[in-house]
């Protein structure tokens, strides 16, 4: 699991993602399409962990809990203008989870069942839908990976690789996304076309 907490330089607060990276078909069901130019901002990351199995505890659940209290206990400054925002997958969404996710973030949390709703199925408005899964998985399986070390390598090298200029792009994109939504009051999002 990756969690990322992002902070703008400016301390303004800007809303956060949290995902696992697991895929088990390999496919690409996610957009390719790249980002546009943003402010700056900077990024605490935790360390990837690896699992190989779901067992009926959730690990997903329980790694996301243990992660936040970790960082939370280590960067209580940044904690106070943190917003965080889970995907929407059940183990995300469950009770005890949001309970924790309040406890921590109070209505600083974009979730459903959170202070701050957010749209079902909002894929165009998701930075990690519209933009770094499937950039990342293109790049990950274009060697073809048959074994799940040489997957993980591909993962790691792939996030790593990314660099602040192109996270910038991707937030700037993400705030037009916003406006168009906003202008249109809700309508979907016609196809668009990104430039990197």
């Amino acid at each position: 699991m990756m969690t990322r907490f992002v902070t703008s330089v400016q301390e303004e607060s800007v809303p956060v993602d949290d995902e696992t990276i697991e895929d088990e078909d390999n496919s690409n069901n996610e957009s390719s399409k790249g980002p546009s130019n943003a402010n700056t901002f900077s990024m605490l990351e935790t360390a990837m962990e690896w699992y190989e199995q779901q067992s009926e505890c959730c690990p997903t659940r329980l790694l996301l809990l243990k992660r936040i209290r970790d960082l939370t206990s280590k960067h209580q400054r940044c904690t106070m203008e943190l917003w965080f925002q889970p995907d929407g997958a059940t183990c995300h969404t469950a009770r005890a989870t949001i309970d924790l996710l309040k406890d921590t973030f109070g209505d600083r949390l974009i979730s459903r069942f959170g202070p701050v709703n957010w749209p079902p199925r909002s894929c165009d408005l998701t930075p990690l839908d519209y933009f770094l899964w499937g950039y990342v998985k293109s790049l990950v399986y274009a060697d073809k990976p048959q074994a799940l070390d040489h997957l993980e390598d591909n993962i790691r090298r792939v996030i790593a690789d990314i660099r602040s200029q192109m996270l910038e792009k991707v937030i700037e994109n993400w705030t037009s996304r916003l406006d168009y939504i906003r202008a249109s009051r809700g309508s979907p999002m016609p196809e668009i076309i990104f430039k990197m």
